[in-house]
């Protein structure tokens, strides 16, 4: 028996490492239109994100339920001496509690991780966990390696559309417009679990590049860099951003994922970023 890792269904992670690695995912929910969908589960991101486009408010998004994940953790408990969890930045939303509630509310050891970023993100400390365990970690020292990633990721996303920023509260009326008039593409930074407008570039291709030259600056140590690029139905876009990286970068490791519709819903569609961390 060894210990079981659990990760909320907003870490879109290629499928291939999750059969290998044999991860948990617990689904966060989106509703809109009266409807509730298990993310990952219920509505492919193709056809969320289609729908989003006409939609005038954001959909509502919700944690898993308290019942939900005491039922996982119990699952596990059958065939696991412990449970690593893994879930996005307690900032976004209430899934870290809720989940530090099932685990308080189970008989088996639970370490409960707030990866403080969201995406890839939450994945790349996921497979720093997994990897642990591969390599003989305890429950407790594979958490304290998952922690210890956490404080070193970064997130940069280009939003095609202010529509929804503006509609989510993180823009006036005023900097939508003069944005959209002037062909303005935020590039948001996400670090240590908040969100702030880093930039803007003039045109989507060179907010591309600023990707780009954010990861050159990042590189400049000489060290190798552990990249995701991810997308909300962008995939030229992200296809394109993901050759170049491959071409001008010594990555130890580059993944290509979507956005979970509870991440992008808040981006909209269109969006598309970059994920890394330096090797130590």
């Amino acid at each position: 028996m060894s210990f079981a890792i659990v990760k909320d269904s907003t870490a879109y992670m290629p499928r291939d490492l999750l059969r290998h690695f044999q991860i948990t995912i617990v689904p966060l929910t989106v509703t809109y239109d009266g409807v509730t969908y298990r993310d990952g589960l219920d509505i492919a991101p193709e056809k969320f994100y289609q729908r989003l486009s006409h939609v005038s408010q954001l959909p509502v998004t919700s944690p898993p339920s308290l019942e939900s994940l005491i039922a996982t953790y119990e699952a596990l408990a059958e065939t696991h001496d412990g449970i690593l969890s893994v879930h996005l930045s307690a900032d976004y939303s209430r899934t870290v509690d809720v989940a530090c509630q099932a685990a308080a509310a189970v008989d088996i050891p639970v370490e409960v991780i707030d990866s403080r970023s969201v995406s890839m993100g939450t994945g790349f400390v996921v497979l720093a966990a997994a990897h642990a365990r591969a390599a003989g970690a305890t429950l407790v020292e594979a958490a304290e390696t998952a922690r210890a990633l956490a404080p070193r990721l970064h997130v940069r996303l280009v939003v095609d559309n202010l529509r929804y920023l503006y509609l989510g509260g993180r823009i006036g009326a005023a900097d939508r417009w003069l944005g959209a008039a002037l062909a303005l593409k935020p590039i948001l930074a996400i670090e240590d679990g908040r969100t702030t407008i880093a930039s803007t570039a003039r045109g989507h291709r060179a907010a591309l590049d600023a990707l780009l030259l954010d990861l050159q600056t990042a590189a400049a140590g000489q060290k190798p860099l552990h990249v995701a690029v991810a997308h909300a139905a962008a995939t030229r876009d992200a296809l394109w951003l993901y050759d170049q990286i491959a071409d001008q970068f010594d990555v130890a490791e580059l993944h290509f994922s979507e956005l979970s519709p509870v991440v992008g819903s808040h981006v909209g569609p269109g969006t598309v970023g970059i994920v890394y961390y330096v090797e130590a």
